[in-house]
């Protein structure tokens, strides 16, 4: 939905590149006459930067004009074997190793960075390979009782010389790309964002910012919190994100996207707050004017479905042919219930409003039940299967003549709206079992929505 926003990002990056070039040249004995490809990490996937001819002596180089964009790099062998490089200021070096045994045979000349990189990862494998043999042989119950205590100290041993190992190889070398990377990875994330070094752009390609995402976005939506709360974890991302543009860009672009498309919680308001905060203001000039009226547009007309607000009237059909406008139903509650057919959540959901409604005939709430596809034959044959065909007004737009797939934030079904008697919207529900769940809720306080 909002692709051109990342669309211009990557533009935007892949500008910021210096243009003395780059020429990394290998020789890895066991492998002959190949292709080999130069990869990339960014965000979560891998792209395909170059590709190289591997000659009969195992030679092979990777070579351009302008400099390539720092970050994680992987030369991707044959038989999806693959070894990651490090792509910092140094763009002119070379690596031999044996394809057999890559990284403790592999030497570097001409770069610190790999160097460093390297020797690190001779440290750590095969000590990580002896942490992982003990911990499954304990668990297995593969070691001689009176000899547990002995494994287990072992176990503390490799991992207490393992964060002693890195942190000393980040104080000798804080500068480098190397020890930004090496803290991201080796530091506990409940501890907060000092982990990550925000002002070092090379982050950008690798994983690390993603998976920083990803955890505050588990948090936040997992449990469906409060926009609000969701909005203070973001802004706190962000803020540090701004020490470098690049990567305040990128962080920005993705939160924004996320809740542009996120199809189970439907946070629109988290849209309407990052917009309006981040992306619209006259004294934002990185968003084109272009993007920046699609996005307005959007923000603008999801927020009229936020809960405090009152609900976007509607006038549309009924399954018996006459017209229903939303604001002239009369109760002191609505329900405005929007699915479609094909969809099981849907119909787990049609099933809990029949089972509620069976008990409830005293309740004085209205039931607007929107089908949201074009077949009246798909309708009438849901409305029979599941039993809600009694329910008060079922009703359809099969060509969006009111707009209602934009006012509601319809992304995804089914969707149901809690509204008072002028309409004003309570709270929304996204997925049978919350559906569920109000339906409960409304049951649990029944002196509340019973006719007077």
């Amino acid at each position: 939905m909002f692709r051109l926003i990342l669309i211009a990002f990557a533009v935007i990056f892949s500008n910021t590149v210096f243009s003395q070039g780059y020429d990394i040249k290998f020789q890895v004995k066991g492998l002959a006459d190949t292709i080999v490809q130069l990869g990339y990490y960014f965000s979560d996937k891998q792209f395909i930067a170059q590709e190289a001819q591997v000659d009969s002596k195992g030679k092979f180089e990777f070579k351009g004009d302008e400099s390539l964009p720092g970050g994680l790099y992987m030369v991707i062998l044959p038989g999806n074997q693959a070894f990651d490089l490090l792509i910092g200021d140094d763009q002119q070096f070379s690596i031999e190793s044996d394809a057999t045994d890559f990284i403790s045979k592999v030497k570097v000349k001409g770069d610190l960075e790999n160097q460093l990189f390297y020797e690190y990862q001779q440290f750590m494998v095969p000590r990580m390979k002896r942490l992982t043999d003990l911990r499954k042989r304990t668990e297995a119950k593969q070691i001689p009782a009176d000899s547990t205590e002995k494994a287990e100290k072992e176990i503390e041993k490799i991992i207490d010389d393992a964060d002693k190992h890195w942190k000393m190889k980040v104080d000798a070398h804080k500068e480098t790309f190397f020890a930004s990377l090496l803290t991201a990875m080796n530091s506990d994330p409940s501890q907060g964002w000092d982990y990550i070094n925000f002002s070092d752009e090379r982050l950008l390609r690798t994983p690390i910012l993603y998976k920083a995402m990803q955890r505050i976005l588990a948090r936040n939506v997992n449990d469906i919190k409060a926009p609000s709360v969701i909005m203070e974890d973001l802004n706190g991302f962000i803020r540090k994100s701004s020490a470098n543009q690049e990567i305040y860009r990128y962080v920005l672009s993705y939160f924004l996207n996320f809740f542009a498309t996120y199809t189970k919680t439907g946070l629109n308001e988290v849209f309407y707050q990052l917009a309006n905060t981040y992306f619209l203001p006259d004294t934002v000039a990185w968003v084109p004017a272009d993007e920046k009226k699609m996005i307005r547009d959007r923000a603008e007309t999801w927020v009229s479905a936020s809960v405090g607000k009152i609900a976007p009237d509607f006038t549309m059909q009924t399954i018996q042919g006459d017209s229903l406008t939303l604001s002239k139903v009369k109760a002191a509650y609505t329900l405005l219930f929007f699915w479609s057919p094909g969809c099981g959540h849907c119909a787990k959901a049609a099933d809990h409003m029949q089972k509620f409604f069976d008990t409830t005939d005293d309740y004085d709430i209205a039931v607007v039940s929107l089908f949201t596809k074009e077949s009246k034959a798909d309708w009438e044959t849901f409305l029979n299967e599941h039993g809600i065909k009694n329910l008060s007004y079922h009703v359809w737009d099969p060509k969006n003549e009111s707009d209602y797939r934009n006012k509601y934030y319809m992304v995804s079904t089914p969707v149901m709206y809690l509204l008072d008697a002028q309409k004003k919207i309570l709270t929304v529900r996204y997925g049978d079992e919350p559906i569920a769940e109000l339906l409960n809720e409304l049951s649990a306080q029944k002196e509340k929505f019973i006719k007077r």
